[in-house]
């Protein structure tokens, strides 16, 4: 019988557990746990955001992307228009509604974050970032191999 401890399950447990605290804080908010996060990436950048790098740094489909937008759009939160570098894109800004909700909740969840952190300390954060980063790029060449060997099965 296997007495290690189940590692990957714990930490599935606890990326699972962190999800959940951060959809609650986001639907206290009024936003989805998506909406969320797609307003603090258009926060973080005022010069706008096109679809596909939303998508790409939020590993969120395009079409996703598009959705929450759209309601952004409607609720006045967000508006977009032709991107001064690529005609065929389109550039998403937050509007002053949008900058001031943007405000309103980031400043609220860096608060709770730096509390948390602060709980735990620097140096724990470090080491579990620099474990967690190790184990992403190990299960990442991990995966890649199998799907490389499935693919070429097929």
């Amino acid at each position: 019988m296997d007495e290690r401890p189940h590692y990957e399950d714990l930490m599935h447990r606890q990326f699972l557990q962190l999800d959940e605290l951060y959809g609650a804080f986001a639907k206290s908010r009024g936003e989805s746990y998506l909406s969320m996060w797609t307003l603090c990436e258009l926060g973080g950048h005022p010069e706008g955001l096109n679809h596909k790098q939303m998508a790409e740094t939020l590993h969120l489909p395009k079409q996703t992307v598009s959705s929450i937008v759209a309601s952004f759009e409607q609720r006045g939160l967000a508006s977009s228009g032709k991107s001064p570098h690529d005609g065929r894109s389109r550039t998403v800004r937050l509007t002053e509604a949008g900058r001031a909700r943007y405000e309103a909740v980031s400043r609220e969840l860096e608060a709770v974050e730096s509390a948390s952190a602060g709980r735990v300390g620097a140096g724990e954060l470090d080491r579990a970032c620099a474990v967690l980063s190790r184990y992403a790029d190990a299960l990442s060449e991990e995966l890649s191999e199998l799907v490389c060997v499935k693919e070429g099965a097929a």
